[in-house]
């Protein structure tokens, strides 16, 4: 629980943690704990994304756990998301060629 609370300097490393322990079917023992993280993460969002150079992996692990526990994040209303994802996807592509 520790390191899941210990810093909300990273939430992609708190995100990361959040899926691991999905994954490991535990995440039941720390809902209180998961919900203030998703939602502090929810609430930072837009800021996030504009400050931050992420790879595509990072950001849709973000928005599925997010969608995961009932945050309302739409490509379509968040348009930094949608951008995101097409800016990755077409750099992804040109890398490859």
């Amino acid at each position: 629980m520790g390191m899941l609370m210990a810093s909300k300097k990273d939430p992609v490393e708190n995100v990361e943690f959040i899926n691991l322990l999905c994954r490991l079917g535990v995440s039941y023992h720390f809902e209180t704990e998961i919900e203030d993280q998703v939602d502090y993460v929810h609430d930072a969002l837009p800021n996030f994304l504009e400050n931050n150079d992420h790879d595509l992996h990072t950001v849709a692990l973000l928005f599925r756990v997010l969608r995961q526990y009932g945050c309302k994040v739409s490509s379509g209303n968040d348009l930094s998301i949608l951008h995101f994802f097409i800016n990755s996807i077409y750099t992804w592509i040109h890398v490859w060629e």
